[in-house]
């Protein structure tokens, strides 16, 4: 899995081990997820921001843990979620 670095307007301690909330078009319609951001900061302060969230497998009772990295254009689309109770921050396009 590559990391990917990137420009944010959110500091690493904004966003490490908060919850986000992701809406995503994908080829089976739109994947929706709960997870918590991992964060890194580079010595120029560029973010590697990995996405860690829990799903269920299809046709299964087993859940799994996928990691996922934000990219640039995830990172320009990240706010802060109006419904906290749901997560912290959400990303949707």
């Amino acid at each position: 899995m590559n990391t990917f670095w990137i420009k944010s307007k959110w500091k690493k301690d904004e966003l490490d081990h908060k919850t986000v909330e992701i809406r995503l078009p994908s080829d089976r319609g739109v994947r929706h997820r709960i997870g918590r951001f991992w964060v890194r900061q580079d010595s120029t302060g560029l973010l590697s921001v990995e996405v860690v969230a829990r799903i269920q497998e299809p046709n299964s009772t087993n859940r799994v843990e996928v990691h996922d990295f934000l990219t640039q254009v995830g990172a320009n689309l990240l706010e802060r979620h109006p419904d906290p109770g749901t997560a912290e921050f959400r990303l949707a396009w």
